[in-house]
């Protein structure tokens, strides 16, 4: 694949793909308790660490003689990489709270004495 239309492409799924993250992210920290609090802590250092990385990935790219093209893709590539993560992670978290209340719904209530 042509390396400009590679670039583009991978930036309109990262275009897709955050939006569904910031979504998931805010759903569950509006749910509050620990994993909320786990889920602010770890947005930011996710975020500290893909910036540090893609400036550092830029940074050598141009200074290496590469094009601003071949920087721009590899500046993306650790944002990309940290997105789609998130995407998958926080997907199939809800999938599962989503099968684990399905089933408790199923279930029968216990008796009052039990609860």
């Amino acid at each position: 694949m042509h390396s400009s239309l590679k670039l583009w492409s991978d930036a309109w799924q990262m275009g897709l793909d955050a939006p569904r993250v910031i979504a998931m992210r805010l759903t569950r920290i509006a749910a509050g308790g620990a994993k909320a609090e786990v889920e602010c802590r770890r947005m930011v250092s996710e975020k500290i660490a893909a910036g540090a990385a893609a400036h550092a990935a830029a940074a050598k790219a141009l200074a290496s003689g590469k094009g601003v093209e071949a920087a721009a893709a590899l500046a993306l590539a650790p944002v990309k990489r940290v997105v789609r993560a998130n995407h998958r992670r926080l997907s199939r978290a809800e999938r599962i709270e989503d099968l684990i209340s399905r089933v408790r719904r199923l279930l029968p209530r216990a008796p009052r004495c039990y609860r």
